[in-house]
């Protein structure tokens, strides 16, 4: 994986943090750290995504209609090429 330095201004007890978690869960780095962190934000925010889409959905009939219809009879658009 090619990587990349990246330098930023933080409080001194983000540092503290950082530090902490690294040693505490046995991280090879600050970078791991900040690696797992982000990953874990990204997937956070795309879980929001969905669950605001799927919150959208239930408040309209016509779209729960339409995501049935496509669930009972199966979506093979993918699959018969």
């Amino acid at each position: 994986m090619a990587t990349t330095k990246i330098t930023f201004t933080a409080p001194i007890s983000l540092k503290e943090t950082l530090l902490e978690l690294k040693d505490t869960y046995h991280l090879k780095s600050v970078s791991a750290v900040i690696e797992e962190a982000v990953k874990n934000y990204k997937k956070q925010k795309e879980l929001e995504k969905w669950e605001k889409a799927n919150a959208a959905l239930l408040e309209n009939p016509i779209l729960i209609e339409e995501s049935l219809a496509l669930s009972e009879e199966g979506d093979n658009r993918y699959y018969d090429n």
